[in-house]
């Protein structure tokens, strides 16, 4: 699909810089520091990130370089979530013209993915940078994703064993490969021991051995940074609920042992996690309705059929898979139908991995209006409320429409704003969405 036309950018927060090259590991980079200080932030490592000891623990962690590691809570307080979000409204925008098609455009895409188990370490391959090795529960038994990072880019790749992992899940917009991936799994209720061997995305021969205990105890702080991957691919948010270090873990690749990376040079990053990862994607997609229903087409290839359903005023278009379903809601209001909701359920999960609230409504995309839309959005991920938010903000004119999302908390996702264009078809759209560029941090 040609990239979409270029519109207006809206304002970008400042950039802000990753202090440390892996998620998950705040409880015991604190404790760490804490032997390192005289026992300074170990005596702190439990304190709410909200009170003064907490704000000295997070100078700290800037002294140390390892802000990033530490994780956080809610962004918004409870009523700070109802004064924004508690009472759905309209989009209140003037239109000016009538609705081109019959059903409501979809302009952005969301995600959500939630691991029954990732382990993680980061090894001193010079091309690579994070690996991880992630189980995801399906009707057929469990899938085993390797997820490698790059070195220099930190974005993602995704090896997997999984006939037509092309089109699996096409939200989630990660370059892809199908190798056979050999796991040799003698976990116990207690213990995870697991052989991992697979082809990476550069064809080099990868093999991984881990023990360690099952992640067991449920973290109080859980909104954890994403450390720089994939920003360009994301506006992302994690919920890590548990972690356990690992007692053993190698890899191999193309032949030779890789050394396990240290965080200060004495903590192996090496971590046993459970966690969610959900938000927006970046991609290009054709919405259209036919007389078969309502489907769309990710870049050009990929084909996915959709269903409507209405309820009073609410109007739903949900894409099933197996796997998941996305649901996005519309609200009603007079000829117009305006976003409100959009939501990702996971097979075998009791609480959505993605749930993305917009306050007020996003505008009905299919009518040209005047002036400019402000809102905010807020995202939570695996039931947890307010894991991050930021200001919605869109604009129509002759050649179509602009969407942007502009985070603003937490930290770790002001580097990853977007912007959506979306042209109507007449039985559809086509939607472009994409990461806006950020200055370089002062």
């Amino acid at each position: 699909m040609e990239r979409c036309i270029s519109f207006p950018r809206g304002t970008v927060p400042r950039a802000q810089t990753s202090a440390g090259p892996i998620e998950a590991t705040a409880g015991r980079v604190v404790r760490l520091a804490g032997r390192c200080t005289g026992g300074y932030a170990r005596a702190m490592s439990d304190a709410p990130l909200t009170t003064p000891k907490s704000s000295m623990l997070d100078g700290l962690a800037r002294v140390l370089g390892i802000q990033d590691f530490l994780p956080g809570g809610p962004v918004l307080t409870p009523r700070q979530r109802v004064d924004a979000f508690g009472q759905e409204r309209g989009a209140g925008v003037s239109y000016t013209g009538p609705a081109q098609g019959s059903e409501p455009v979809m302009p952005l895409q969301v995600f959500g993915v939630g691991y029954d188990i990732d382990l993680m370490m980061v090894s001193d391959h010079p091309d690579w940078n994070m690996h991880e090795y992630a189980r995801v529960t399906t009707p057929d038994g469990p899938l085993w994703l390797a997820k490698d990072a790059r070195e220099e880019t930190l974005e993602q790749s995704i090896v997997a064993e999984r006939d037509g992992l092309d089109d699996w899940l096409p939200e989630v917009t990660v370059r892809r490969k199908w190798s056979r991936v050999r796991v040799d799994d003698r976990s116990t209720d207690r213990q995870i021991d697991v052989a991992i061997s697979y082809e990476n995305l550069d064809g080099e021969e990868t093999q991984v051995t881990w023990r360690s205990p099952h992640p067991s105890r449920l973290e109080r702080l859980r909104n954890t940074s994403t450390m720089g991957h994939s920003r360009d691919a994301f506006l992302v948010a994690l919920d890590l609920s548990h972690k356990a270090p690992a007692q053993h873990a190698t890899i191999t690749i193309n032949g030779k042992r890789r050394r396990i990376q240290r965080l200060l040079g004495v903590a192996p990053l090496r971590f046993a996690l459970i966690q969610t990862q959900a938000g927006v994607a970046v991609g290009s997609w054709e919405q259209r309705t036919t007389a078969a229903g309502i489907e769309t087409v990710h870049n050009a290839k990929t084909h996915q059929a959709w269903s409507r359903r209405e309820q009073g005023e609410q109007v739903w278009l949900e894409q099933y898979h197996p796997v998941r379903t996305l649901q996005y809601r519309f609200r009603r209001s007079g000829d117009s139908l305006e976003l409100v909701h959009a939501r990702v359920e996971q097979y075998a999960r009791s609480v959505p991995v993605c749930d993305l609230h917009f306050s007020p409504a996003l505008p009905d995309f299919r009518r040209p209006f005047s002036g400019r839309f402000s809102g905010r959005y807020v995202l939570d991920v695996n039931g947890q409320k307010s894991h991050a938010t930021g200001v919605v903000e869109a604009q129509s004119g002759a050649d179509g429409a602009t969407l942007s999302l502009l985070p603003s908390a937490p930290r770790w996702t002001l580097d990853r704003p977007m912007q959506a264009t979306i042209q109507c078809t007449g039985d559809g759209a086509r939607v472009c969405l994409e990461r806006l560029p950020t200055p370089d941090p002062a």
